[in-house]
């Protein structure tokens, strides 16, 4: 797609469609803090802490049925499977946020590794595990409503923009740099 206007679309599709993204890139808060969500498919994310955007938009559902060749009753079905997801989007999304605050709490206030610590980053994996299943179950349902061809060109954007297939991964980027501000 080489339409500006294309891309500012598709990244509003993919924002509505993936809603995760484990950390907040290019933030001044601590990645712990809060989750951030793609805004496209190249990576960029939301920046607003404990907020992001659902696929209840009829602009961003009507570009999706065009881009990917959808007949009314697909297009049907894609919404509603967008307005079911939503709640389980928004109960996962506050449980990381959650977690996210009481693990950087613990970690501010130690001064080693301990077993409740432990505890916490594994709690926060196994959230983060649930988010993705219930995320890659919804990307699949979406493509499944596509002819097949155009329900992997869907996943082939969405994949990447939502982190699941690690086409994110910030800790890589750590460094004992001064952090940005």
């Amino acid at each position: 797609m080489k339409n500006p206007l294309g891309i500012l679309i598709l990244g509003a599709v993919a924002a509505a469609a993936s809603f995760l993204l484990v950390a907040r890139l290019g933030s001044p808060n601590p990645p712990s803090t809060s989750h951030a969500h793609p805004a496209d498919p190249s990576g960029a994310t939301t920046a607003t802490p404990n907020s992001h955007r659902h696929a209840a938009d009829d602009a961003d559902l009507h570009w999706l049925a065009t881009e990917f060749q959808l007949d009314a009753a697909a297009f049907e079905r894609v919404r509603t499977l967008h307005a079911d997801y939503r709640p389980r989007c928004d109960e996962l999304c506050r449980r990381i946020d959650d977690h996210n605050r009481r693990l950087n709490q613990a970690l501010l206030g130690a001064h080693q590794m301990t077993p409740e610590l432990l505890q916490l980053i594994e709690e926060g994996a196994s959230v983060r595990a649930a988010c993705h299943t219930a995320l890659a179950r919804h990307l699949l349902q979406v493509a499944e409503c596509m002819p097949s061809e155009q329900g992997r060109r869907y996943l082939q954007l969405m994949l990447p923009a939502t982190g699941i297939t690690g086409a994110s991964h910030p800790i890589s980027e750590f460094t004992h740099a001064k952090p940005r501000e």
